[in-house]
């Protein structure tokens, strides 16, 4: 019964029918749906917190020190302390972290991880689909939320870029849930088991590819380039991935064309996103204890976002909550990559084959945040649980557990804010020339 709640709160995460139904509008039904998720998980979900599982899952202390620690923190810092505000942030900041604690009690078997990565392109299908109706009709729906902007280039000088609704309602955070969902619809395209009966997988993989292409999305479109290249890897490694990975780019820029492949840095928005980063920076040397504030950039930044999860999230916790933050969004990615093949080998052949797909999402939405703010959307923390999850039951040889929590995952989060900073000083001084 638990798994059948969290798979309900999954549909409601995606389709939010609510925003369709009126009949619907004002019943909380997500949060009824935690509660009787939180209901029938109980035991699993205190299980979490048990010594043993708090401290052999390193991403659930790092979660809970982002949560209770940094974000209060960073609204209580000498000279501007706000209990209400530190109140508020934490108190909203629990569905993130209670969605993402669902996934690791809940999808704890193979099998379960197996359909619920089964299910996203299935839903991503249908969303899709009711966005690119909306699309091509006047916004017939009446709650996407497309985005039109200026271009010289078409006719009529403007162009209508494809968005989702609810937490995808802007066209870059529909396109990297995408790229999400492209990986695992090529994991049900490669399952020989399902026989000529994998070319019903070819529908959605169309659906979200066509409503990919229209979001125009080119941070989007770099977190695609850096999942299939990442699956490559994995299943190859470097020297062998660069030959089906020089054939298949040719196909993907073509294919795709347009805004989405333009990666020029000259455009208006290219320049604008780099100048939010180049500000963000620049918050990180001047509060770099305890930050601007959880939620207080678009204060800072005349009413936008950064556009840059990482500097987003050192900008407004300081340089240790910051760290914290980069570290809980990269420890899955890092974990994948240290059970990599030939070093170890996964013993169930579903499993050995979502590795690849399910490492490949997790690059692309590492190298997509580059370019977005997606540190509170509950997607993060689906595929960031899905990776943990993995990690955590899928039978591999040699057996042996990965590091815990200890104080040297403490260092290698500061290891990983040490990192983001310098990269993107390197990139804002020597390939953007700004003056930093």
């Amino acid at each position: 019964m638990d798994f059948l709640c969290y798979l309900w709160l999954v549909i409601l995460l995606f389709l939010r029918p609510s925003d369709f139904f009126q009949i619907l509008d004002g019943i909380p039904l997500f949060w009824i749906s935690s509660i009787l998720t939180l209901l029938f998980s109980f035991s699993k979900v205190a299980a979490l917190f048990s010594t043993r599982n708090f401290q052999a899952i390193p991403t659930i202390p790092l979660l809970f020190l982002v949560w209770l620690v940094a974000i209060p923190f960073s609204l209580l810092a000498p000279g501007r302390v706000n209990f209400q505000l530190a109140y508020d942030a934490v108190t909203t900041f629990y569905k993130p972290v209670s969605f993402f604690l669902f996934t690791l009690a809940i999808v704890d078997t193979p099998k379960r991880i197996l359909i619920v990565c089964k299910w996203i392109p299935i839903l991503a299908m249908v969303i899709s689909g009711l966005a690119l109706y909306d699309y091509f009709n006047d916004f017939y729906f009446g709650v996407f939320t497309h985005a039109r902007e200026t271009n010289p280039e078409s006719p009529t000088g403007t162009t209508l870029r494809l968005a989702g609704h609810g937490t995808l309602a802007d066209p870059n955070d529909f396109a990297v849930f995408l790229v999400m969902v492209s990986m695992f619809n090529f994991d049900r395209l490669l399952d020989r088991r399902l026989g000529i009966g994998r070319v019903f997988w070819l529908i959605p993989l169309g659906i979200n590819t066509w409503a990919f292409s229209l979001t125009e999305s080119r941070g989007a479109f770099v977190g695609l380039l850096a999942s299939i290249a990442s699956a490559l890897f994995l299943r190859f490694g470097v020297r062998r991935s660069l030959l089906p990975l020089a054939l298949i780019l040719p196909i993907i820029f073509v294919g795709l064309g347009g805004r989405q492949t333009n990666l020029s840095l000259s455009s208006t928005t290219a320049t604008q996103r780099i100048e939010m980063v180049g500000e963000c920076y620049y918050y990180v040397k001047t509060y770099p204890v305890f930050g601007l504030g959880y939620g207080q950039i678009s204060e800072w930044l005349h009413g936008l976002v950064a556009h840059n999860t990482y500097m987003q999230s050192m900008a407004e916790l300081g340089f240790f909550g910051g760290s914290l933050f980069s570290c809980f969004v990269l420890f899955p990615l890092v974990q994948f990559l240290k059970v990599r093949p030939p070093l170890y080998r996964f013993t169930q052949p579903e499993m050995a084959r979502l590795y690849l797909f399910l490492g490949g999402a997790l690059a692309g939405f590492n190298f997509g945040i580059l370019s977005l703010s997606r540190a509170e959307v509950l997607q993060t923390y689906l595929l960031l649980g899905l990776g943990t999850s993995f990690i955590r039951v899928a039978e591999r040889e040699p057996n042996e557990p990965l590091p815990g929590f200890s104080f040297r995952t403490l260092g290698f989060a500061l290891a990983c804010g040490l990192g983001v900073i310098v990269f993107h000083y390197v990139m804002l001084r020597y390939f953007y020339g700004v003056n930093i």
